[in-house]
């Protein structure tokens, strides 16, 4: 019980000198703006699978 108790005390102790929650936070903030233009790319590839026509793009050519 005592070895659980300091790897314990020692990854805490680690994980703050290593500042990782500046760390932690910093990843958090570029992940909250990466996913809007992760989710645009998502529902691009997506559609290009879909065989329904696009409502976004009513726009059609004839050739």
């Amino acid at each position: 019980m005592t070895f659980d108790l300091e790897v314990f005390k020692a990854s805490v102790s680690e994980y703050l000198n290593e500042d990782m929650p500046t760390h932690a936070a910093a990843r958090s903030y570029c992940m909250v703006f990466s996913l809007a233009s992760m989710l645009l790319i998502i529902l691009w590839a997506a559609a290009g699978f879909s065989d329904e026509p696009s409502r976004w793009f009513p726009i059609k050519v004839k050739v």
